[in-house]
């Protein structure tokens, strides 16, 4: 897409795992943080000009209910103040959507060399759906699908947030959805000092993990 040159509309960040506990690559970088944060913020970054080339691109990043169980620890993004891994990195997906529309908004003054665009993100919870993000813990998994798959939702269904955000005329730039609304987030998420910081740490991990890969 990059050789081609073609503008790019929307861009859905939807990679994750969750593990039962921490894992730490040799580079220091929990896996977590790697896959459900800083692969979205690597590859979002690499697409901006083909975003920025867009008329009104939009970035819908996945995150969770759960990232308000969590506390960014802003000192060091892979090991949360408060809650589990996961959570803490769906709160960086919360926080990125917003901070992503507040660096690249038209709106917005010109930043870090790049005048301001048409590029707005949104992070969005699908719900409880039945997929295979529990691959990682079998017994999680079994428990999950033997006990709760009753309350889960299709992928069909867990898709239409999604949707909605990637079609709606009336998206709110940087807002957290929920079931096709705007929906309440972390207070954390909302904190622009936080949003700043989250994401200067994400373009030095970026650059240690680039670092390490050579």
């Amino acid at each position: 897409m990059i050789r081609q040159g073609q503008p790019i509309d929307i861009l859905i960040n939807n990679a994750g795992i969750d593990f039962p506990r921490p894992q730490f690559g040799p580079d220091g970088i929990e896996e977590h943080v790697r896959v459900n944060h800083l692969g979205h913020f690597l590859l979002t970054n690499l697409l901006r000009p083909l975003l920025e080339a867009s008329d009104a691109a939009r970035v819908i990043v996945l995150s969770s209910i759960m990232h308000r169980l969590a506390e960014v620890n802003v000192n060091d993004l892979c090991r949360p103040l408060v809650g589990s891994c996961y959570a803490n990195s769906k709160l960086l997906n919360v926080i990125h959507a917003r901070e992503l529309t507040e660096r690249w908004c038209a709106s917005n003054k010109e930043h870090d060399g790049h005048t301001g665009s048409s590029v707005i993100g949104v992070s969005v919870h699908p719900g409880f759906v039945m997929t295979q993000i529990f691959r990682h813990s079998p017994f999680r998994s079994w428990l999950v699908h033997r006990c709760f798959s009753w309350l889960a939702k299709t992928p069909w269904q867990g898709s239409q947030t999604v949707v909605y955000c990637a079609l709606s005329n009336n998206l709110v730039p940087g807002a957290y959805y929920a079931e096709c609304r705007v929906t309440k987030c972390n207070a954390q998420a909302l904190d622009r000092q936080v949003g700043q910081a989250v994401w200067d740490a994400s373009e030095r991990l970026v650059k240690i993990w680039e670092g390490a890969s050579k």
